[in-house]
């Protein structure tokens, strides 16, 4: 039975290698990179990957566009922050709602184009017409904080609950935070928080990860506390990663292990350092000079 499935497993890249020949002998330059990526009869070449699915994007393919930002990830290629939003730019004509939300993201920080907070604000409108949960929950931000919009609580919650329906992680975050800190109602900001933990929402499984460890307002539960730090900490979300290499250094919700301890706290250096985050890396070097 395995060896029928691998067989099968040959027979089915072997027909996507036809396939992605014949799109690529059509000029389709997605093709061309998922056959340089894939490997599909042809020897891996990554960067040749890169420079087809980029010349995809310059056409307005969003899915290109994600698969170069991957490969640019994965690889270390160079894809700089005004690269990014052209190639943005370019999808965002097509009408792909994803990138003009993105775009709008960029307009709105700032990174790779002229800072535009007003135009941003029309990309993500137009980007939460077509159901784009991100975009709901831009503008809910934007009531937040009163950025370029009035500030407005009612609207804000408005945003984020339809973002929530949408399937949005996020969005039940900003929910919880509003029950924990505007109008505290506890039953509220635990239903919000545990469902964006569950959505895996790095954020939100941290925060609930901390309250199972203290026992704060919950049933002190540490093998729940340590799972949760876990799932923020393959997120790459620094600070859990350093309370994981506590939890691993004292025994606490997980076996004892030094070694795995270290592994943890190098790791959330290197993540509070990429995200700018002092306490994070002060915090992660304390317990490593401890170890």
């Amino acid at each position: 039975r395995v060896q029928s499935r691998r067989r099968s497993c040959r027979a089915d890249r072997r027909r996507a290698g036809v396939l992605f020949r014949r799109a690529a002998a059509a000029g389709n330059a997605e093709a061309m990179g998922r056959l340089c990526e894939g490997g599909y009869g042809v020897r891996r070449k990554p960067r040749r990957a890169f420079t087809w699915y980029r010349k995809a994007a310059e056409a307005g393919d969003g899915d290109a566009l994600a698969a170069c930002e991957r490969l640019a990830r994965e690889h270390g290629f160079q894809l700089s922050a005004r690269i990014r939003a052209h190639l943005l730019a370019r999808c965002a004509t097509t009408g792909d709602p994803e990138e003009a939300v993105n775009l709008g993201v960029c307009l709105f920080e700032g990174s790779g184009v002229q800072r535009d907070r007003r135009r941003a604000l029309e990309l993500y409108r137009y980007g939460a017409a077509l159901g784009q949960s991100a975009a709901w929950v831009n503008i809910g931000l934007m009531y937040k904080q009163g950025d370029v919009l009035r500030r407005s609580w009612p609207k804000a919650l408005a945003c984020f609950r339809t973002a929530a329906r949408l399937g949005k992680a996020s969005a039940c975050y900003q929910l919880a935070q509003y029950y924990e800190t505007v109008a505290p109602d506890r039953a509220h900001f635990m239903r919000w928080l545990r469902l964006g933990a569950r959505r895996g929402h790095a954020q939100s499984q941290l925060e609930l990860g901390i309250l199972y460890h203290n026992g704060n307002g919950v049933r002190r539960d540490w093998k729940r506390s340590a799972l949760l730090y876990r799932r923020a900490a393959d997120q790459n979300h620094g600070w859990a990663m350093c309370l994981l290499g506590l939890c691993c250094r004292d025994g606490e919700g997980v076996k004892e292990d030094k070694r795995t301890a270290r592994w943890w706290f190098e790791r959330a250096v290197k993540a509070g350092l990429a995200e700018k985050d002092s306490e994070t890396v002060r915090e992660a070097r304390k317990a490593l000079a401890a170890l």
